[in-house]
């Protein structure tokens, strides 16, 4: 029988596969949740200038919403506590995206296109 309890943890080099496409090399800092040992979503930085914030995120995470709320504010600790400035594109696939960037502090700076909902940036305080 499986726990379908999600656990999450911070991100391990050896998660990179998860993440990033095939070829791309990049340095990360995040958190990845778990079911059952599998991953199921991440959220992080990837280094680089500027630092890009990303989320991955499988349909069977979508229902658990204190889940998503607790990454989010472990995210938003983060970038408090390691990063000056980054970037972040709210996804096309999912409509609550913007508002969750906003909710981190991160303000609009270009208008959505095909591809996403907005660009936005966050700035330390």
């Amino acid at each position: 029988m499986t726990s379908m309890t999600p656990t999450i943890r911070p991100l391990r080099r050896e998660d990179r596969e998860y993440i990033l496409p095939e070829g791309v090399d990049a340095t990360l800092r995040g958190y990845v949740v778990e079911i059952d040992g599998r991953i199921v979503g991440a959220a992080g930085v990837m280094h680089g200038s500027p630092p890009q914030v990303f989320a991955i995120t499988e349909e069977e995470l979508l229902p658990k919403k204190r889940v998503m709320v607790k990454v989010a504010r472990l995210m938003q600790e983060m970038l408090k506590k390691h990063y000056r400035f980054a970037v972040a594109a709210a996804s096309g696939d999912y409509n609550t995206s913007v508002n969750l960037l906003k909710s981190l502090g991160f303000t609009q700076y270009v208008k959505p296109n095909e591809s996403h909902r907005g660009l936005f940036a966050w700035r330390s305080q």
